[in-house]
Parts: C-alpha cells; sequence; structure tokens
C-alpha cells in the first residue's frame, strides 16, 4: 500500500491572486503566506500597485495553521472569484516534494518530441470550437514549445480535459509535463485547483489496459516505470482516489515488471 503522506506538506506556502469586481475597478491583488512552523499567516490585501500593511494571523499548532491556510485558499478562488497569478504556481516551498521522481520523468522522457496536437489546441478542441474560430487559431499558434519542460505551469494547470484530444505523440509529450508538475507542488489541492492531476490518473487508469496504452504511446519500459512511480506518488497524496484504484494501479505495476 502507498504511503500516506505528511498532511502538512509544506513548511511555507506563498499564494497570489487578482481579481477585478467590476468592469472599471480597480484591481484587487491578494498574497498570503503560510509558515508551518511558526504557525502564522500573513496576509496583504489592496489595490494593484498599493503597498497595504500586512496583516499577521496566530494559531495554536501547525495543524490549524494549514488547516485555515486551505479555507482561506478555498474562500479566494471559489467564494470571492479571485484568480490565481502566474506566481501562484511558482512560489511554493515544500518540504515533502519527491525530488528524485521528478529526476527520474526529466531523464525518462527527456528529447520526447512534440506530437500534432498541442495541450492549448487540445483545450480549444474540449471547447468544441471550430477550426476557424479566432480563439481556436489562437490557441494552436501558442503551442510553441518543442520542449515538454517548457509549457509553463499555469497551462499545466489550466484544463483538466485537455488529454482525450491530444494525439498520442501530443499526449506523449504533456504527459512527463504534468507529471512532474503535480509532483512538484506536491499533489497540493489548491495549487491543481482544477484537479489535473486526477483527470490524468483517470485517463491512465480508465481507459484501454496498460499494455496496449504503453504500445499506443509507444512508452519504453524505463517510461512505464515512472509512470507507476508516479501513480503511486498520487495515492500516497490528499487527493481524491476511488476504491479501485489501487488495483488498477497495480497492472501498470505489471506491466512495469514484465517490460524490465
Amino acid at each position: 500500500m502507498a504511503r500516506r503522506r505528511d498532511r502538512t506538506p509544506f513548511s511555507r506556502r506563498r499564494l497570489y491572486g487578482f481579481h477585478a469586481p467590476a468592469s472599471g475597478s480597480p484591481k484587487i491583488f491578494w498574497e498570503g503566506v503560510s509558515d508551518i512552523e511558526a504557525c502564522t499567516i500573513t496576509i496583504r490585501e489592496g489595490e494593484v500597485g498599493s503597498e497595504p500593511e500586512p496583516v499577521v494571523r496566530h494559531f495554536a499548532s501547525p495543524q490549524a495553521t494549514h488547516d485555515a491556510y486551505d479555507a482561506l485558499i478555498h474562500d479566494l478562488w471559489h467564494e470571492r472569484d479571485f484568480v490565481p497569478a502566474d506566481e501562484a504556481f511558482m512560489s511554493c516551498e515544500p518540504v515533502a516534494v519527491d525530488g528524485a521522481l521528478i529526476a527520474r520523468i526529466e531523464e525518462a522522457f527527456a528529447g520526447v518530441p512534440r506530437g500534432r496536437i498541442g495541450i492549448r489546441e487540445a483545450g480549444a478542441i474540449d471547447l468544441r470550437l471550430a477550426e476557424h474560430d479566432a480563439e481556436y487559431v489562437s490557441a494552436r499558434d501558442e503551442d510553441r514549445e518543442t520542449d515538454w519542460r517548457d509549457i509553463p505551469n499555469e497551462v499545466l494547470a489550466h484544463d483538466p480535459s485537455v488529454f482525450p484530444h491530444l494525439d498520442d505523440q501530443g499526449f506523449k509529450f504533456v504527459l512527463p509535463a504534468v507529471m512532474r508538475w503535480t509532483v512538484a507542488v506536491a499533489f497540493d489541492r489548491f495549487l491543481d485547483r482544477w484537479t489535473v492531476s486526477r483527470a490524468l490518473l483517470f485517463f491512465l487508469l480508465d481507459g484501454d489496459s496498460p499494455a496496449r496504452l504503453a504500445r499506443r504511446w509507444e512508452l519504453s519500459p524505463r517510461q512505464v516505470a515512472v509512470v507507476v512511480a508516479w501513480l503511486d506518488a498520487y495515492l500516497g497524496s490528499k487527493m481524491l482516489r476511488d476504491a479501485n484504484d489501487v488495483e488498477r494501479v497495480e497492472r501498470w505495476r505489471t506491466l512495469a515488471s514484465t517490460a524490465e
């Protein structure tokens, strides 16, 4: 059974978001920094360009700090309609990130070429936009990355519905980028607010058999082993899981053991 991750995977987290209440209204920013060890949350909120005084809240325990910060972020994103800035996906200081798994992902998928359909175009397809639609054309034109490591984190985090719309090589190109990003944020459910990691898990487990998928995506034995390691990391996180997930991951593990 996969080891459960500590409920407080971050010693310090910083998130930054924006909100424009109405057309012509001042753009508002929100910045929150939680320090688990110090049991504090420091918040700044005000018009962009201003320097509001920080408000520091103190809590009785690290877990209380962690839970309060999660509640703040939930309210920010889902009740107050703030949008995470790019920095929100880059500025955490995790203590439980599996750097070894990130290295394995980068090594196993080094040099994987891009496919015919990129991640942004796949999102446009999911929206059922016509190919001549300006938004579709713009999405396709923005898929310029030739190295999957260059796909921005905010793009990876944006849309959990892209996977079925990628061609096989396109999926193989996006797969390591999503795996690396989800591991790098330690499967934090507020950074992965659209549950992209869950969508990838579903796509890997609920489709065809692992053997057929590996042939379809031309995954090497080394790459299959990395997929299994990522699946184990997901099951060890706080993300949503089904009762059958463990059994279905074992099918991938069996494939990895026979492919060695």
